[in-house]
């Protein structure tokens, strides 16, 4: 209520914002999905995935797309799972990669699906 007030009663010029730049940003720890221990390109590491929403046919649909592969360390996955150093591939059996959008996987061969 005191920030309404003070923007209905007073003439704000906005020329105090340089302070404002100063606070830092939020860093984003958590995904939806994360793969821990998935072997990419012949290294363990692990897999983000995001949902993304996009609208189709009038509607929104979640869909989920790969944001990052490397250390995921001090990351976490509402949904985690272990790929216990088994290879993560498309479902064409491709190498996994950021941008891959999908609602399945494969790891170690078995469909693994990024639905929640």
């Amino acid at each position: 209520m005191i920030a309404i007030d003070h923007v209905a009663f007073n003439d704000l010029t906005g020329k105090n914002y340089k302070t404002y730049l100063k606070i830092p940003q939020n860093h984003k720890l958590f995904y939806d999905i994360i793969i821990r221990n998935a072997m990419v390109r012949n290294e363990i590491c692990d897999i983000a995935v995001q949902y993304q929403e996009k609208l189709v046919s009038q509607n929104i649909n979640f869909v989920p797309i790969v944001d990052k592969i490397s250390n995921l360390k001090g990351f976490y996955g509402h949904k985690e799972v272990n790929a216990n150093n088994c290879r993560v591939l498309t479902v064409e059996k491709e190498e996994i990669y950021v941008g891959y959008e999908n609602d399945f996987a494969l790891i170690n061969n078995e469909l693994f699906s990024f639905n929640i």
